[in-house]
């Protein structure tokens, strides 16, 4: 967008300027920061539809590319959006939107870490591995 992100568009919500960058890494204004670990993918989402699709990883880490572009697709569809860029209102509509994709991409993000995770605990277990010695010198 050559916008850096967001900083360079400026917004108006409920009476007070900011940034658009600012405005999503405040998570839409959420109420309480993080009312969400509870229940958080039973009201915004059925995790289970991500699970096998989406959140795997595997050696060739093709994935972390995959989730890069996801995640650069959701801004160009949903962040940047006419009325923001034309006059930087933010309407209930868009806050409800933002509050969505947010709370969606912290699951996901938990679920992805879990399968990073996961696969690094499986190669230092094998004795032999030969990934075993890169991962050992990044944790050290």
């Amino acid at each position: 967008m050559g916008d850096k992100g967001g900083v360079n568009i400026i917004i108006k919500y409920h009476g007070r300027y900011s940034n658009l960058h600012k405005f999503w890494d405040n998570l839409c204004h959420l109420e309480k920061k993080f009312e969400v670990a509870a229940d958080l993918d039973l009201r915004y989402m059925n995790v289970s539809d991500y699970v096998d699709q989406d959140v795997r990883f595997s050696r060739d880490f093709k994935e972390v590319e995959r989730w890069m572009n996801q995640s650069y697709n959701l801004a160009v569809q949903y962040i940047y959006d006419d009325n923001i860029l034309k006059n930087g209102l933010i309407t209930n509509d868009y806050v409800k939107m933002c509050k969505k994709i947010c709370h969606q991409q912290i699951v996901l993000g938990g679920l992805r870490l879990a399968s990073v995770l996961d696969y690094i605990w499986k190669v230092l277990k094998k004795p032999h591995n030969p990934h075993k010695m890169q991962f050992e010198q990044i944790i050290l």
